[in-house]
């Protein structure tokens, strides 16, 4: 059985660029039914169209907050998600005060600041109330034992 993969906390991925670039990726990927790792890098190795290529490892680094250089592994991982999710990277997406972007570029946005000033950012207060209210609202995960 596979390991379940979380969103890093706060404490492990501060508030900042590489947090909001890896939340993204995380949301993709819960829609996309938190898929194998091995799963999503065969998916991206099966894609003839993709110049990029990521490992189960550097997708799971990038849902850990880890940004990579080149843009075509974020975008093969991208398209793995979509894929696994039935998603279209082009879909619009809502990204805060009533404004929509196309998934791909808002990813690629996000992917540039992260690389740019992966430090925290105080203006994330919004993101950290939203989450802490969700968490509330779902509780604690569930036990895999239970």
């Amino acid at each position: 059985m596979p390991k379940i993969i979380y969103m890093p906390s706060e404490a492990e991925l501060p508030p900042g660029a590489r947090r909001r670039f890896s939340a993204l990726l995380f949301h993709l990927y819960r829609d996309a039914g938190r898929p194998p790792l091995r799963l999503v890098s065969d998916v991206i190795a099966k894609r003839n169209d993709l110049e990029g290529t990521a490992s189960r490892e550097t997708v799971r680094r990038m849902l850990h907050g880890t940004v990579p250089t080149d843009w075509r592994a974020v975008e093969a991982v991208l398209e793995a998600f979509c894929d696994l999710g039935d998603l279209d990277p082009e879909d619009v997406v809502d990204i805060g005060d009533g404004y929509g972007k196309s998934l791909r570029p808002h990813l690629r946005e996000l992917w540039n600041q992260a690389l740019e000033n992966p430090g925290p950012d105080p203006t994330d207060a919004w993101i950290h109330q939203s989450v802490r209210a969700r968490r509330a609202e779902l509780g604690p995960p569930p036990d895999p034992f239970d």
